[in-house]
């Protein structure tokens, strides 16, 4: 009897089972043309980015599953980028569906992993493209950057063969649009520890509470007017009232 019952129930979830379909991962993009992010604070071992005042990618198109990134970006010399790290090109062409580069690029087919953008609005422990390469997102959870609560999902990756030789990485993407807003990698070899990093600085997928380098500067220099026009006036009064009250 026992058995039976047993039976009945394995069977009858194998029906369930069956009968509900497996949802799959609808990749898409989840950016849209002007959507951008502006990366600073830039360090690390790597002398491109080490060198790297900032960095900006824009969305400059979109078709289908198609996506147009444009890179512009500043070195600390004041000088303007020609080659970007971790990008191909100035114009980078991405199919989001399957993570490969698109025919306008010169790694025309060739499948690469998300650095800058992946499909937006995913979960965690979806796979992200290229889906040969084994990259699932860790997990989804809210963050604050720039003084805003945002949704994002975590793509982390710890590879080590011995003692001696480790790798860990971190990129945190935007949940909604699926746009890099922070990177970390360190590496270990032997007893030498390298690592670099960034994160953005300035966006306009959301509401930002904190005000953009180029405008803090320009503030403060209103409020040095001000404040200098505060004391030549006070400074006047005062002088004022003395010639006053020894008249």
């Amino acid at each position: 009897m026992t058995r039976c019952i047993i039976a009945l129930v394995l069977l009858f979830a194998l029906v369930i089972n069956m009968a509900i379909p497996v949802l799959a991962v609808d990749y898409k993009p989840g950016v849209t043309v002007g959507q951008y992010v502006k990366y600073g604070n830039f360090y690390g071992w790597l002398r491109a980015l080490n060198e790297t005042n900032w960095i900006k990618t824009e969305v400059v198109a979109v078709s289908g599953n198609v996506v147009t990134l444009r890179f512009t970006g500043e070195y600390r010399n004041g000088t303007t980028m020609t080659e970007f790290p971790l990008a191909p090109h100035e114009i980078t062409v991405i199919d989001i569906s399957n993570g490969k580069f698109g025919s306008d690029d010169s790694e025309s087919g060739k499948p690469a992993p998300f650095v800058y953008i992946m499909p937006g609005n995913l979960n965690g422990g979806d796979e992200v493209p290229p889906l040969d390469s084994s990259y699932f997102i860790n997990k989804t959870e809210t963050r604050n950057y720039l003084g805003v609560n945002r949704q994002v999902n975590i793509l982390e990756k710890h590879i080590t063969d011995n003692r001696k030789y480790w790798w860990t990485w971190q990129k945190i993407y935007d949940k909604t649009t699926g746009l890099l807003l922070e990177l970390k990698d360190t590496q270990r070899a032997s007893n030498t520890v390298v690592s670099y990093g960034f994160s953005v600085v300035e966006t306009n997928i959301f509401e930002t509470t904190v005000i953009p380098p180029e405008e803090t500067a320009s503030h403060l220099e209103y409020m040095h007017i001000a404040i200098a026009a505060t004391i030549i006036v006070t400074v006047g009064v005062s002088v004022l009232l003395l010639k006053k009250r020894s008249k």
